[in-house]
């Protein structure tokens, strides 16, 4: 007996989904037309069907997915739209998913082609278009849904740690649902992270916006009736400016420069003074790009023929283009460590490593970085990293290049060259 695909996509539900998972579908459910908490999508129990938004005229078409950690949102979603279409005889509706991560965007597609392509057809993914190939318009999320036609008046999703972020999403989704005001956004978190600023962020948009009961750990936003979006601007061309930074939703460090990456910055200009011109460097985990510009900007004529600064995260690589547009030796690409670049190819490679998973501290990140850079660097080739000196990374670059030096520490931070 063959399995439906809208029983493919809840098993993974089933399987994977978090008390947090959960407790977003639950809110979700009147609109996703899971009403009963014992629904199959959330239990594996009882049928789902997707119903039509509270008031609404039409069908709710798509749905926006925001955050997935476990892409278990996704699935839900997905099954609930093909149970809709196998019950009614009706065309399915898509399921947009906007996730920063590469690799996360990478698993979501392996995983929608092991149940097929047709699956694969009915959700649309930031930054990829549908041969999973990299778009790098539709990063941007406003981008994303305009350029798919976006039809949809329900958002759902992790609420994300930076107000900026929540400003972008808000904003995005409240242009695209002007023909539904109605649109409603669901966004879950842990409790202890949710200030009244996240409220406030969402009364920009909509008109309505709530809290629900705690449960463990975390709870929900629900921001309902979209002010009339049509009067929500736009997102304007940006135009690179050199005396100042672009950012881009979430991204670390904002629209300013991390001390941590300025130290590294000034100690790659001093490194780059005593080597041979026309070098080939890549800024790994780049961010806003601060750190490829200040060396770009200060290194001596020649030194540098080309800079490809990469980063796993949209925002970061949203921002660093913008930063970088003026200088045609540079590059950005959203990867997952450096993992298009040609092994053997560069010369220096500059490492400000992140130590947060989400709101954890993981000093494990490191680690497949600087597997990455070892990969990456020519024979003779430059490593310099910078951590916070209470960090203790050095064990991790000894094992895996020479030479390991210490050539700059502050009262925060530590700079260490290495070579391959």
């Amino acid at each position: 007996m063959s399995i439906s695909r809208s029983d493919q996509a809840r098993t993974h539900v089933v399987q994977h989904a978090s008390s947090l998972d959960r407790l977003i579908l639950e809110h979700a459910a009147p609109f996703l037309g899971f009403e009963n908490r014992n629904s199959n999508v959330l239990h594996g129990e009882q049928p789902a069907t997707f119903s039509q938004l509270p008031s609404a005229e039409q069908p709710a078409d798509d749905v926006l997915v925001l955050e997935d950690e476990n892409l278990t949102l996704t699935f839900a979603c997905l099954a609930a739209l093909l149970e809709s279409e196998a019950q009614n005889n009706i065309a399915a509706a898509r399921v947009f998913v906007r996730l920063r991560s590469y690799r996360k965007a990478k698993q979501l597609t392996a995983l929608l082609q092991q149940h097929g392509s047709d699956m694969r057809e009915r959700v649309f993914i930031s930054g990829l278009d549908q041969n999973d190939n990299i778009d790098p318009e539709t990063l941007d999320l406003q981008e994303f849904l305009a350029k798919h036609q976006y039809r949809g008046g329900i958002a759902l999703g992790k609420l994300p740690k930076s107000r900026a972020a929540l400003t972008t999403w808000a904003k995005a989704f409240a242009r695209q649902a002007d023909v539904n005001t109605t649109g409603t956004i669901i966004l879950g978190g842990v409790v202890k992270h949710m200030t009244r600023s996240f409220n406030d962020t969402l009364g920009e948009f909509f008109h309505t916006v709530r809290g629900t009961r705690g449960r463990g750990k975390h709870r929900c936003l629900i921001a309902s009736q979209v002010k009339n979006s049509g009067l929500v601007a736009k997102n304007a061309a940006v135009q690179p400016n050199t005396a100042k930074l672009y950012s881009y939703g979430g991204v670390f460090s904002g629209d300013k420069p991390d001390r941590g990456g300025e130290f590294l910055a000034q100690h790659a200009v001093r490194q780059l003074a005593t080597m041979p011109e026309g070098l080939r460097i890549l800024d790994l985990g780049c961010g806003n790009g601060s750190v490829t510009r200040h060396i770009l900007n200060s290194a001596e004529a020649g030194k540098i023929a080309e800079v490809h600064a990469t980063d796993i995260d949209a925002d970061a690589v949203l921002s660093a283009t913008v930063n970088l547009a003026h200088d045609v030796r540079a590059t950005v690409s959203w990867d997952d460590a450096g993992a298009r670049i040609r092994p053997g190819t560069i010369d220096m490679v500059l490492l400000n490593p992140p130590f947060h998973e989400g709101t954890k501290i993981d000093m494990t990140l490191v680690r497949p970085l600087l597997d990455a850079a070892h990969r990456i660097m020519r024979p003779g080739g430059m490593l310099l990293l910078v951590h916070n000196s209470h960090a203790r990374y050095r064990d991790a670059v000894e094992k895996r290049f020479k030479n390991v030096t210490q050539v700059g520490r502050d009262a925060v931070f530590t700079v260490l060259r290495a070579q391959l």
